[in-house]
């Protein structure tokens, strides 16, 4: 039968990975940490989307995640290009 001596160290051992995994998760999930990954992935899309145009293609197709960021940045692109054609057509016609 085990007694508390032997326990104790099976205890603490869970208690400290229980912490470590707790730190980790309030990083995660920490306003600061969040903004600045959406801000590198923000980054990584454009630099996608500027290497597709110029002929270089879109990323490997081994991390499809860049691939679709990549395509989602330059339909935002076309779109505001679109938007902006069409306010200055319809500006003129007034």
């Amino acid at each position: 039968m085990s007694t508390p001596r032997d326990i104790n160290p099976e205890v603490q051992a869970a208690r400290d990975e229980l912490a470590a995994s707790l730190d980790e998760l309030l990083n995660r999930v920490h306003p600061r940490t969040v903004a600045q990954e959406f801000a590198k992935t923000t980054k990584q899309a454009a630099t996608d989307a500027a290497s597709f145009v110029s002929g270089q293609g879109l990323p490997h197709e081994d991390d499809p995640v860049r691939a679709r960021n990549a395509k989602a940045a330059l339909g935002v692109a076309v779109g505001g290009a679109a938007l902006l054609v069409l306010t200055l057509l319809t500006k003129k016609k007034k």
